[in-house]
């Protein structure tokens, strides 16, 4: 990762979990308890429309190993 790339990185990664989740046909609730986050902060930080929020270094940490595990729970069909 580059410096730049941090510029935009809350928006990069809620295109990558919206993805993520329509790739793997997931709802928001599956995808929380599977990936070990709180549900409610995730719906706000993708759904609010507030740009400004954003997630923890401990989050964007669970949520890579989570979507880049081979041993998801639930696979596309």
């Amino acid at each position: 990762m580059k410096a730049k790339e941090l510029k935009d990185i809350n928006q990069s990664t809620r295109k990558m979990i919206l993805a993520f989740m329509k790739d793997h046909d997931m709802t928001l609730n599956a995808f929380c308890k599977e990936a070990k986050l709180h549900q409610n902060q995730i719906w706000l930080y993708l759904y609010s429309g507030d740009e400004s929020k954003g997630v923890h270094s401990g989050t964007l940490q669970k949520l890579g190993e989570y979507m880049s595990s081979k041993k998801l729970v639930r696979s596309k069909k």
